[in-house]
């Protein structure tokens, strides 16, 4: 074992399935049973999402980084199972940051994330000298703008949540976000 905490055989397997799923490719050596690369690549990246070793976890994490607004509006059912995965308790990072340098809305995406960061970050976001601050504080930019980019409806109310659940833990900065 050495490249991301994977068997020698599965390196290749493992790095072609997260290059094909972030670049949207849709060549397949599966074509036999009608599938597309892509659903071949994302029935193995699910798997590599809930992943036992945690190196494998954070090469899934890493995938987010780079991408951009209309690649994350593309691929927002397949960030939700990637929210609800262990590779997002492992490094949230790398989502948020996307998230934040992009304009796309995704308020499914957003609110969930926020949730789940609480979940598993909950009162250790609000301490700066905790290394989950970070998280809590890309947060805090994506809640509040989430809001500002809400009609009346439906991601309204749920924001104003979740803002509420921040300040209330003193997650850096929601305060000053929100007001």
């Amino acid at each position: 074992m050495d490249k991301a905490g994977l068997p020698p055989a599965l390196w290749f397997s493992a790095a072609t399935e997260i290059r094909f799923f972030k670049s949207g490719k849709t060549r397949c050596d599966h074509q036999a049973t009608g599938q597309t690369h892509r659903d071949c690549c994302d029935r193995h990246v699910n798997r590599l999402f809930d992943d036992e070793n945690e190196s494998v976890r954070q090469n899934c994490s890493a995938a987010f980084r780079n991408m951009k607004g209309e690649r994350l509006l593309q691929l927002e059912s397949k960030i939700i199972s990637f929210v609800e995965s262990r590779s997002f308790k492992t490094e949230p990072q790398s989502l948020l940051m996307a998230l934040n340098e992009s304009r796309a809305e995704l308020p499914k995406v957003v609110c969930r994330a926020t949730e789940r960061v609480l979940e598993f970050i909950g009162e250790e976001g609000g301490n700066i000298a905790n290394s989950e601050a970070s998280s809590a504080y890309s947060l805090s930019t994506l809640v509040v703008r989430q809001y500002a980019q809400s009609t009346e409806g439906e991601p309204e109310p749920h924001c104003l949540d979740l803002i509420d659940q921040m300040e209330r833990r003193g997650y850096m900065d929601i305060a000053d976000e929100h007001s």
